[in-house]
């Protein structure tokens, strides 16, 4: 458990190791990009990022980048923060505005198992992540 102090809230932030067969993408991502920090994270050595999903489904709300990199590494756990999409905690919104996703549409769009397109949501937090540092051979 990581304890998160913000201004004068005092957080409690769990994350959890999920498996990655758990984890359900839900927008393409830019290749060269995930090859990139596939590198950065491999020589590293630790993954730091967590990946937030919803708990209940495993959809990625933030991290879909980092999904592929897991994949890419031969990870078959992940690091992640659970969220539900009915906290007040986590609001969806459409990239590049302040206009309100309707969570429905991600729903609909993954039950035809598809993607949503690169970056067509930009999920919002109440708060900032705290890193993490988990060796990656703790992740195989």
């Amino acid at each position: 458990m990581i304890i998160l102090t913000e201004k004068t809230t005092e957080r409690v932030v769990s994350h959890f190791l999920r498996p990655l067969a758990g984890i359900v993408p839900t927008e393409h991502t830019e290749f060269d990009y995930c090859l990139l920090l596939a590198e950065e994270i491999r020589k590293e050595g630790y993954w730091t990022d967590p990946i937030s999903v919803e708990k209940r489904t495993g959809l990625i709300m933030d991290g879909n980048h980092r999904y592929h990199v897991a994949k890419r590494l031969g990870l078959k756990r992940v690091p992640c923060f659970e969220f539900c999409y009915e906290d007040s905690d986590a609001q969806v919104f459409e990239w590049g505005s302040e206009n309100k996703y309707p969570k429905e549409k991600i729903f609909n769009v993954l039950a035809s198992q598809q993607v949503l397109p690169f970056k067509s949501t930009r999920h919002q937090f109440a708060f900032a992540f705290p890193k993490v540092r988990i060796a990656l051979t703790g992740l195989m």
